[in-house]
């Protein structure tokens, strides 16, 4: 079971990270710099979290191998996003992709089906927040600053949203052991 949860959240993994080196590579004259690096250091870092997790967590391999998979991963996958774009991006999700290797591998968790389903749940949101970035900068629609309304709403749903993660989490004491 744990073999078949760790290939399909490899392999997750893979298409988010071919799905942003497409868009990488579709949109590479269009995206501003700073857009370009900001992509590459987030697949690099997301993916080698959630390599480390899985290969750590589900497979219980040794730190040591789960270490130089886990940072192979990310490093790989920040260097294939920001390569098509430019030479810096690559570089930066190298860094991005050693640092997120390392820090997926590092945890240990009592309940690592959760954590690696957990960081596979957050790098879907961040593959999704990328791609409505990259809509947004490549249909041109104007940069509008945010309400003082607009604002107050998002904190309050950051606020509901971290209270009701935590009250799960501390009401499930099962998950924690």
């Amino acid at each position: 079971m744990n073999l078949l949860l760790t290939v399909v959240t490899l392999f997750v993994t893979v298409i988010l990270t071919a799905r942003m080196c497409s868009l990488a590579l579709l949109f590479q004259n269009e995206l501003p710099h700073n857009l370009q690096k900001v992509m590459s250091m987030s697949i690099g870092t997301m993916s080698g979290i959630t390599a480390g997790s899985v290969i750590n967590g589900l497979m219980h391999a040794n730190s040591f191998i789960a270490l130089l998979s886990s940072m192979t991963i990310g490093m790989g996958a920040g260097v294939v996003v920001g390569l098509p774009m430019m030479f810096e991006a690559a570089i930066e999700g190298l860094v991005a992709g050693i640092m997120g290797g390392m820090m997926g591998s590092m945890l240990m968790s009592d309940a690592p089906l959760f954590t690696s389903g957990c960081f596979l749940v957050l790098f879907v949101a961040v593959v999704f927040l990328l791609h409505q970035l990259i809509h947004i900068r490549v249909n041109g629609h104007p940069a509008t600053p945010p309400s003082s309304k607009q604002i107050l709403r998002g904190i309050v749903i950051v606020s509901a949203a971290t209270v009701i993660v935590a009250i799960i989490l501390l009401g499930a004491p099962h998950l924690t052991r």
